[in-house]
């Protein structure tokens, strides 16, 4: 007597019991083409699903649009990241986003170029020891003053460990020990409360620091926008009304 099964082709995958789902295609296989538009193999190149039916004409230049505009932005990051002008990479992300106001107050910065945060540290130096000369200089009211103030501005001497306090000397050494630390913007807002006679010598390293703190903080939040243009989807088009129902007759 012949066992259940036996003398089967066990080499040929089953057949679906009668009535019930058809088995799943395999990765890879044909798909069922009453689904409608839809890659004839999965996973399929890039370049063939946007050839194809699956996406519509606005679709594929919005995603386009998005792809270029952070290209533009992360090129225009990459140029800032030194001192050269860097007009030809602003120019291209200016017309992308003509109305933005932070990028358009980066324009002046273009064609110049900006010292970079490593430039600034290594010159913090010379200005800071300005500053305190300056104001060494200034308190100087008498002959005998205005003398040993120059005499000893012969070598200058100021304290670099943090330390509280609002004088000149304490307010740059909070700077430097903030440089020290990668921190630019927390150094600028240090040095901008500084007045009076010490203020002046700092007014062109300053400047040129809150620049790039400005144009990085510009470029950082563009990056952020362009990324998330791409990871999120595009809102959906809202569906069209339905046709009023024909009365019966």
């Amino acid at each position: 007597m012949a066992t259940p099964g036996e003398g089967a082709d066990l080499t040929s995958p089953p057949a679906p019991a009668a009535g019930g789902d058809a088995a799943l295609p395999e990765p890879g296989s044909a798909l069922d083409p009453s689904m409608g538009p839809h890659p004839t193999r999965w996973p399929i190149p890039v370049a063939e699903f946007l050839a194809g039916p699956y996406l519509e004409a606005s679709d594929i230049l919005d995603l386009a649009r998005r792809a270029s505009l952070a290209t533009a932005i992360a090129n225009l990051t990459r140029a800032t990241q030194g001192s050269a002008p860097f007009r030809t990479e602003y120019d291209i992300v200016q017309r992308l986003l003509p109305a933005d106001r932070e990028l358009a107050g980066i324009a002046r910065h273009a064609g110049t170029g900006l010292p970079t945060t490593g430039t600034l540290i290594s010159t913090f130096g010379n200005a800071a020891a300005a500053a305190v000369d300056a104001e060494r200089a200034g308190k100087g009211a008498d002959g005998v003053s205005r003398l040993w103030s120059n005499v000893s501005g012969l070598v200058t001497w100021r304290s670099t460990a943090d330390k509280a306090g609002t004088s000149t000397e304490s307010t740059l050494a909070r700077a430097e020990q903030r440089l020290k630390a990668g921190d630019l913007p927390a150094a600028v807002r240090e040095m901008a409360a500084i007045k009076g006679q010490a203020a002046k010598p700092l007014a062109a390293w300053l400047q040129k620091a809150d620049a790039r703190v400005k144009v990085e903080a510009t470029l950082a939040r563009l990056n952020a926008q362009a990324i998330e243009q791409i990871t999120t989807p595009a809102p959906a088009a809202p569906a069209a009304p339905e046709a009023p129902a024909t009365p019966a007759a």
